[in-house]
């Protein structure tokens, strides 16, 4: 057998040999290095699809293409195929694709770092059929996410390319009311048909490459084989012992780990055999090789629906993992890969399904059961799956229980089969608690006690004593309470027919139109696309990790504490200094300056840990070496002694420790009169849990050390440039003048981004050694050492009158700060002033703990507080209506914020009514009143037992400042060029939220220009100093401000250029202006604001205008699982005059949708040792694409002008839409009360966010939600 070394395949239509040097190297690995970076690494595991691809291979005498994750893909894999990447499809330069241009064009990027996967996956979709229906587009999208966009946009894009679009033309959505579409349908590019086929050329090509059978590492002594027979495959693993067999690969990567190299592989990628699906009167025959895609296409064929085992088969196998997984992963490997939350294994064993194994001593049957991987003999190879056809009458049933509707282990599952006479039965249960291996896993069980008492409890169809007896005598402890009561439903409610609703949404975005009042070429409230969108669209779009290496540059690899509290006793380096390749281990030694920084205006917090690690994950140091792959392995040779302390692991153990770091009281009596006007009176208690910002682009940083006078450039994705210069000059010791920090877009930010930890880290590493040093943090690191929102623990009293007017209020939180104050001390000031909602209080008293623990700091989160604050007072709100016997929507009207009330932060009463008009017209645009009686008439009703609905309405006021009087400040530099063209440059950092086209759009009406002839670079410390942080919503505001008085003072100097004259155009005037010496750069500076505020005096103004809201959400709950979903969300937001509608209301969607994910999903855990074990996309659950409200409607405020100075009357709105979040937590409260009530259980129960489907089960039945003793987790 001739050896090779080398593989040859196609990417882009270009042949590449790639060298077989490293055999973990993977697709993307190899992508990005070949200067492709449109396709992006994000979580490194194949759950989030910003590496996604399309391939084509040959597979027999025919060719097939379609989607996979390239982080999961061995390119070793991909000898003899085409790889498609986003760039292959069209550029800005040669032409946008179809997909392309409609993501653009439709708004349906923000950040963009998740675009390219994106236009990918919907790449996949039209190769498999060019005429999709919006099933497909969604089916299509499963495993892709976005955390910026809320999807409605996404899907909307793509919808163009199905019969039944969800595109608008202009059309009546109410009375007078019109909904103007944002973007022109008519004039997007038409799909070419033969664009989707497999190209006569690359058939040609892909069929000259010739088939390698062996080949060999360089760098490594593995050898890979690929035989094309049963028979060979077997000869080679009997002349190579110790040999793995390797199909798809998708279980090679997540179970045994990239660090496995067995000394030889064999791939039977290439035995066509294993490929062959045929069936019989008695079974079907699945080959070992057929993916989980090819299966569900030949079931389909077959018409399932005849027979009760494969139609389950087939909607089961529709329902694992992605597109991109089930096009590679194998149903035998699901078999084989053994799994606890498999759910393919538990279906085939109930199912009677078997394999047959080939192997040196002849081929035999193997029964599937859990331990079926097991039974195979050294160098048997599974071929064949059979699977019995089943007979008429015949039942077979799957149900599973997860934390999200789609792409997410089992919690817990379960397979039944029983034949028509009830003579067998057969029931599996598997599951388990999270995708980790710190907890529970076992294998699949087989409930015998639970199939005797089906079989003799035919007409079962409730939970009985009996089947609770069985769940027990199958179960005993290995099974919490939890499980065995949804178990208990799941087998009560076996035979109930499900019909699930194929995913579809309704939307529409109403806005002010007047447009005819504006000239054509102002561009001022049109809905412009974002003008970076289209460069995201073709993966033209740079972010730091995408820079080009640079001579000489350098990899930083963290190595991570393993405690969460220690003192550093030895670091044992050399061994990793040994490592042809390392550099450097950078550690606290190193630092130049002083080794403490924070974001907040205490510095408590250590760049690298001097004696004392505070967290588990802190990173100790950093190896700098010339690869990535060098120092991983070096950094995995690093040996720390530690002395471990006592370490303080959640909130509950800081307040038994009485561990603080401050305390901070509020108290208001602004009208005592009516605190005495009191009729009632209630307390409660709300506990909201953490949640990660999931921004897709994870925390990088370049430092690049210049030859002279210590000059550095750092390239970050920051959204604080400034206090990132000023913070790295006192950790160098360099002067800030030296410091250059460059910002051009950031994928995702939400808050999280304002810590600053990689780049400190990078300058250290970079003055240190004198070279240009790259850190890229993975998905893990990044979620261990960046923060998250804070856990807070909040127990309220509140006064109020026989309305539901709150009289007084009291408040006393528990807040969580970590292990350094961070941002904390501000958000805490933030927290206790946004806790009045939408409301006024007029007479509160307030105290918030700042507790210290031994976990990583909390941090900035979207909203700043506003969030956690809304549903604490709206729990509050709920439970004055109850007990009041009132509708809780009458309660929030009585208590809304008015124009003329004093609110118990600042000096400064409101100024208008815009909130009373957003909650009206939103009451309206809901029909909350109807909605609420036909709610009410679907609870009543005996058939919706198990199902019930809750409905909703909250609102929301946000002031988009920071209450500091020296961050209410903001300056642009504009400069004309002799051409005409304008470059422009501000404070703010763009990261998704538009702000640079918001900008260019001030830039064309203030100067008279078209928008093309104005482009932003980036943001820059050397062109814009001391900006302040882009936060708090006000990037536009202070921002746009500045640039509109730089602007008008070019215009003020140019008018008398203009006035001569009349008749030129902009580029004649600008060539006179330069010939006359007129200055053609102007520098604008905004220090007008009024914000500044004490509270500690309760003096000054907190807010010039108020960016106000409501939502009004319809949930439906099935209280037999905990499963949840949003039927209907009506937004009203009053932004003033928007700058661009379609920014703002993509703004407004996608908040509401991580504001969803955290009070329904998003659950971070920890290890009781202080490790967080949701540290990727696998555990940690944001909210996909089929969460999104079924119908989804957003509304600006018309008419709304504020009486305060703003940017051209328009209003900050990149974080007040997470509050509306809210009214889907609302509203589930009141369908689990109504449950509640039918179970004979007081209504009230105390909330705990996120409220996840285990918590909303275990509410409807009055079980207990403490953290188990037993399970070696906490909530965070």
């Amino acid at each position: 057998m001739e050896e090779s070394y080398q593989i040859s395949l196609l990417i882009n239509g270009k042949l590449h040999h790639v060298q077989a040097d490293s055999f973990n190297t993977t697709l993307v690995q190899y992508l990005r290095d070949q200067g492709l970076t449109g396709t992006k690494i994000s979580c490194g595991e194949g759950n989030c699809g910003s590496c996604t691809v399309l391939v084509t291979r040959r597979r027999g005498l025919e060719f097939e293409r379609y989607t996979v994750n390239s982080c999961t893909s061995l390119i070793w894999d991909l000898h003899g195929t085409e790889v498609t990447t986003v760039e292959g499809l069209g550029s800005t330069k040669t032409g946008l694709h179809p997909i392309q241009e409609r993501l653009s064009s439709c708004h349906g990027s923000q950040c963009g770092f998740c675009s390219p996967g994106m236009v990918m996956s919907m790449a996949g979709v039209l190769c498999a059929n060019p005429t999709p229906d919006i099933e497909d587009v969604v089916t299509g999208l499963q495993g892709n996410l976005c955390r910026c966009t809320g999807y409605r946009p996404i899907l909307e894009a793509f919808s163009t390319f199905c019969s039944s679009s969800m595109a608008k033309d202009c059309q009546t959505v109410q009375q007078n009311k019109n909904e103007i579409p944002s973007y022109d349908v008519a004039g997007l590019s038409n799909l070419k048909f033969e664009d989707t086929l497999i190209s006569p050329d690359t058939k040609c090509r892909l069929s000259c490459i010739q088939q390698i059978s062996k080949l060999k590492f360089v760098e490594e002594d593995i050898t890979w084989f690929e035989p094309s027979t049963v028979e060979e495959a077997i000869n080679l693993f009997i002349n190579n012992p110790g040999s793995v067999y390797r199909q798809g690969g998708t279980g090679w990567y997540k179970k045994f780990k990239r660090d496995c190299k067995p000394q030889s592989i064999i791939s039977l990628k290439s035995i066509s055999k294993l490929k062959e699906i045929s069936g019989s009167t008695e079974y079907i025959h699945v080959g070992a090789g057929v993916t989980y895609s090819n299966l569900i296409i030949s079931l389909k064929q077959m018409n399932p629906r005849k027979n009760s085992s494969l139609s389950v088969l087939c909607n089961v196998s529709e329902n694992i993992g992605s597109t991109q997984l089930r096009n590679v992963a194998t149903v035998v490997g699901g078999v084989l890969w053994r799994h606890p939350a498999a759910d393919i294994l538990p279906l085939l064993a109930a199912i009677d399904a078997h394999l047959i194994a080939e192997g040196p001593e002849g081929y035999r049957k193997i029964s599937i059961d859990p331990l079926a991987g097991t039974l195979l003999r050294p160098g048997e190879l599974v071929t064949e799956l059979f699977i019995p056809n089943s007979k008429e009458g015949d039942t077979a049933v799957f149900r599973k229980q997860a934390r999200r509707k789609h792409l997410d282990l089992a919690m817990i599952n379960m397979a039944l089969f029983k034949n028509k006479d009830s003579s067998q039965c057969r029931v599996f249960v598997g599951g388990m608690d999270l995708a980790v291996k710190e907890c529970f896993q076992q294998h699949q069980i087989r409930a015998r006690n639970i199939e005797k008492c089906v079989l003799t409890n035919s007409s079962l169809s409730a939970v009985t004593p009996e089947l609770k007896a069985a769940i027990e005598e199958d179960f005993d402890s290995s099974l919490d309470e939890h499980k065995k009561a949804l178990l208990a439903e799941m087998i009560a409610k076996m035979f109930d027919e499900r019909h699930e609703d194929s995913f579809k949404v309704k939307a529409h975005q109403l806005y002010e139109n007047d447009f005819e009042s504006l000239s054509p070429q102002d561009t001022i409230s049109r809905p412009i696309a974002h003008l970076s969108s289209a460069e995201q669209c073709t993966g033209e779009a740079i972010y730091v990790s995408d820079i080009p290496r640079t001579e000489g540059e350098l990899v930083l690899v963290p190595v991570h504490s393993d405690y969460a509290h220690a003192n550093i006793l030895n670091v044992h380096e050399v061994d990793a200094l040994a490592v042809p390749g390392v550099v450097a281990w950078i550690a606290a030694a190193d630092v130049q300056g002083c080794n403490l920084w924070g974001i907040g205006g205490v510095v408590d917090e250590e760049v690298f840990p001097s004696k004392e690690v505070v967290y588990a994950g802190q990173i100790i140091g950093v190896i700098a070496a010339k690869t990535l792959k060098i120092g991983k392995q070096a950094a995995n040779m690093i040996k720390v002694i530690y002395d471990c302390l006592p370490a303080i692991t959640s909130l509950k153990k800081a307040i038994e420790d009485q561990s603080s770091f401050t305390t901070i009281d509020h108290k208001v009596l602004n009208d005592l009169k009516l605190r005495q006007a009191t009729e009632h009176s209630i307390e409660g208690r709300v506990t909201l849990g953490g949640q990660e910002h999931v921004y897709l682009e994870t925390h990088a940083a370049l430092a690049i050390p210049e030859k002279e006078k210590d000059e550095i450039i750092v390239y970050c994705p920051s959204q604080a440039p400034s206090v990132l210069q000023q913070t790295i000059a006192n950790v160098v010791n360099v002067p800030q003048h030296r410091i250059t920090v460059n910002t051009k877009r950031i994928g995702g930010a939400f808050g999280g981004k304002e810590r600053m930890l990689v780049a400190l880290i990078a300058s250290v590493a970079a003055i240190k050694l004198h070279q240009p040093c790259r850190i890229v943090l993975d998905r893990k690191s990044d979620i261990a050492t960046t923060g998250h929102k804070h856990e807070v623990s909040a127990a309220y009293s509140m006064d109020f009158k026989n309305n539901g007017l709150i009289t007084n209020a009291k408040f006393s939180a528990d807040i969580n700060a970590g292990c350094s104050t961070d941002i904390s001390l501000i958000w805490t000031e933030y927290f206790l002033q946004r806790l009045d909602g939408g409301y006024t209080l007029r007479n509160v008293d307030m105290k918030a703990e700042l507790r210290r623990t031994n976990l990583v700091s909390s941090t900035s989160f979207r909203g700043f507080g506003v969030q956690e604050s809304a549903v604490i007072i709206e729990d509050c709100i709920e439970r004055i209506a109850l007990v009041a016997s009132l509708d809780p929507a009458e309660v929030r009207r009585n208590n809304l914020s008015r124009k003329g009330d004093l609110l118990h932060h600042g000096e400064q009463p409101l100024t208008d009514d815009n909130l009373v008009r957003c909650w009206d017209e939103c009451i309206e645009q809901s029909q909350y009143h109807s909605k609420k009686q036909e709610v009410d008439k679907f609870n009543a009703e005996a058939q919706h037992q198990d199902v019930r609905r809750g409905i909703s309405i909250v609102p929301v006021k946000f002031p988009p400042f920071m209450s500091k009087k020296f961050l209410n400040q903001g300056s642009a530099f504009v400069r004309i060029f002799v051409d005409g063209t304008v470059l422009l440059s501000h404070g703010g950092v763009e990261m998704g939220q538009g702000l640079h086209t918001k900008m260019i759009q001030v830039a064309s009406r203030v100067l008279q220009v078209p928008l093309d002839k104005i482009h932003i670079r980036e943001t820059s410390t050397d062109t814009i100093p001391n900006a302040s942080p882009t936060v708090s919503s006000s990037g536009t505001e202070l921002n746009g401000q500045a640039v509109i008085i730089a602007c008008q003072k070019l215009v003020d100097r140019l008018a008398p250029v203009r006035e001569k004259n009349p008749s030129l155009g902009w580029e004649e005037v600008i060539k006179i202006a330069y010939s006359e010496r007129i200055q053609l750069a102007e520098y604008g500076h905004y220090n007008r604001s009024q914000v500044d505020y004490d509270m500690k005096t309760n003096k000054g103004t907190t807010f010039n205008y108020m960016t106000n809201g409501a939502a009004c959400t319809i949930v439906e709950v099935n209280c037999a699982t905990g499963n949840h979903r949003v039927l209907r969300t009506d937004i009203v937001m009053d932004v003033g005059r928007s700058l661009n509608p379609a920014i703002d209301i993509g703004q407004i969607e996608g908040a509401f949708i991580q504001g969803y994910g955290y009070v329904t999903m998003e659950e971070m855990l920890h290890r009781t040792d202080g490790h967080i074990l949701t540290n990727n996309f696998s555990t940690y659950k944001i909210p996909t694409l089929q969460d999104i409200p079924e119908i989804f409607n957003v509304t600006l405020l018309r008419n709304s002008r504020g009486a305060t100075e703003s940017v051209f009357s328009a209003k900050g709105i990149g974080e007040p839409g997470i509050v509306l979040a809210t009214s889907v937590l609302t509203a589930l409260r009141n369908a689990v009360a109504s449950c509640r009530v039918s179970n004979g259980l007081d209504p009230w129960f105390e909330m705990k966010v996120p409220f996840t489907a285990e918590r909303i089960f275990k509410s409807c039945r009055g079980l207990s939600d403490e953290d188990d003793a037993t399970k070696p987790w906490l909530h965070i």
